[in-house]
């Protein structure tokens, strides 16, 4: 067995989420790869299967509202067409920060959480951070949900996690009027 394999087997389950979590915010941050496979990281970094289906669903609301489940697409129209939490569309704003409200309900406490925040910021607000503007942004969104994540996680006991499929889902249907 090589170093790094023996390295990997030592870990705790909770070092394993960190990572998954770092992870997914780098997926985050850099605007790279797919929805899909974040929802996937993310359920992974919780822990959690229900933290995956909200993540699917948010993926789905993008998917209908944008017509890609690209991060970088998501990235880019937010950059060309404006934040999607500020479209001229009520349905789609109204998708956009339902879809970040999900991910925050589902949010677990802890490290893990700060992806689920930084994924609500860029799907709210991260354009690609291909200029000056757009990197601000983008980094202001991610710290913003981040930040919300990581108070709810430390404020509320019970976190309005039944909630969060219900919100998911919402998002996918106003993603669909909006179209």
């Amino acid at each position: 067995m090589s170093e790094a394999a023996r390295a990997l087997a030592s870990l705790e389950p909770a070092d394993h989420r960190t990572a998954l979590a770092a992870a997914a915010g780098a997926v985050v941050v850099t605007a790279t790869g797919d929805l899909f496979v974040l929802a996937v990281l993310l359920a992974l970094a919780a822990g959690d299967v229900l933290a995956g289906g909200v993540g699917a669903l948010v993926a789905l609301a993008c998917l209908v509202r944008l017509g890609s489940s690209s991060l970088p697409a998501l990235a880019g129209a937010q950059a060309v067409l404006g934040p999607a939490g500020l479209s001229v569309s009520a349905a789609a704003a109204s998708s956009a920060w339902l879809s970040a409200a999900a991910l925050l309900a589902a949010a677990p406490a802890g490290v893990a959480g700060l992806a689920f925040g930084a994924a609500a910021g860029a799907v709210v607000a991260g354009p690609a951070p291909g200029t000056p503007a757009g990197l601000g942004v983008r980094v202001a969104a991610g710290a913003a949900g981040a930040g919300l994540a990581w108070l709810a996680g430390a404020r509320l006991a019970r976190r309005p996690r039944p909630l969060a499929p219900a919100l998911g889902a919402a998002a996918v249907v106003l993603a669909a009027l909006a179209r």
